[in-house]
């Protein structure tokens, strides 16, 4: 059993196309003056399990939506003044998802039901 509350910010084990994107999201947020930095990536099925448990997420760490679980999924988080992660609810989340999805992500934040602005994925047919 792993450690349900150990977060994994490597970028070793995400999918190929994903890791290539990274760098360029990163970049352009900090180029539109946005202090970011990947606050999660890979997922166990544990810790997916965990967060679903807390409501934290909506999918099971075995469904086939579990996209941090399949290394297709990061959570970006923007950074206070302090460095501290901070999910403040202000307008940089709207610049930060339009950045991704300029980048051919999905971002979390247009999601109905969960939105979820931290979260960027890649499509399905990545």
């Amino acid at each position: 059993m792993t450690d349900v509350h150990k977060v994994n910010r490597d970028l070793a084990g995400l999918a190929s196309a994903l890791t290539g994107i990274v760098p360029d999201l990163i970049d352009g947020a900090r180029k539109a003056g946005l202090c970011v930095g990947i606050f999660e990536t890979l997922r166990s099925v544990d810790r997916q399990d965990f967060l679903y448990e807390t409501g934290a997420s909506k999918v099971k760490g075995d469904s086939l939506a579990a996209k941090h679980v399949q290394g297709r999924a990061i959570d970006v988080v923007f950074l206070d003044w302090y460095g501290r992660w901070s999910w403040s609810n202000h307008w940089d989340w709207e610049m930060l998802g339009g950045i991704g999805e300029g980048l051919g992500l999905i971002w979390g934040g247009r999601w109905e039901s969960f939105p979820d602005k931290a979260h960027f994925q890649l499509e399905d047919n990545a």
